[in-house]
């Protein structure tokens, strides 16, 4: 099986560069390409999606991180496309967990009503003990594995 990787199957430009960098002519002319192009393809416009993140850097890796799990599963490879999934959550939590601690432990925080201030406390530890169930399903069920199939703590502590 092949591995995955990235390929350029689309050109995207944004409106406003194209208004800045060309000349009313060379605009209609773009839009005219444009539209051959889509014609050309009519039986397939609209049935595939497109994701842009115009500045924000970690949104454009998390979609790519889940077009690879999707592709590896689509390729058979449910273990690892679980796993890339799992690690994916298991990322974006912490990240997560980081930004509210580091908000809790700021002066601004303490400007909020004290029952507010208990619920973001009860947050994070739903949080973090919810990372923490995801760090055990990788370490313990996805990662260590025979013949592809997940092995459980459970099913070690039988062997």
């Amino acid at each position: 099986m092949s591995e995955f990787k990235r390929e350029e199957r689309y050109i995207i430009i944004k409106v406003s560069d194209i208004e800045e960098a060309l000349f009313p002519g060379e605009r209609d002319t773009l839009k005219e390409l444009a539209a051959k192009v889509q014609h050309c393809n009519q039986d397939n416009f609209g049935k595939e999606y497109v994701v842009v993140s115009n500045s924000n850097r970690e949104l454009f890796d998390y979609v790519w991180k889940e077009i690879e799990a999707q592709w590896l599963k689509d390729s058979g490879k449910w273990l690892e496309a679980t796993t890339k999934r799992v690690s994916n959550e298991k990322g974006k939590l912490d990240d997560k967990i980081y930004r509210l601690a580091a908000y809790l432990n700021s002066e601004y925080s303490l400007k909020i009503s004290p029952p507010a201030r208990e619920r973001l406390l009860q947050q994070i530890k739903v949080m973090q003990e919810y990372s923490g169930i995801l760090h055990t399903r990788l370490m313990g069920d996805l990662l260590p594995h025979v013949e592809g199939l997940p092995v459980s703590f459970e099913n070690q502590k039988e062997q």
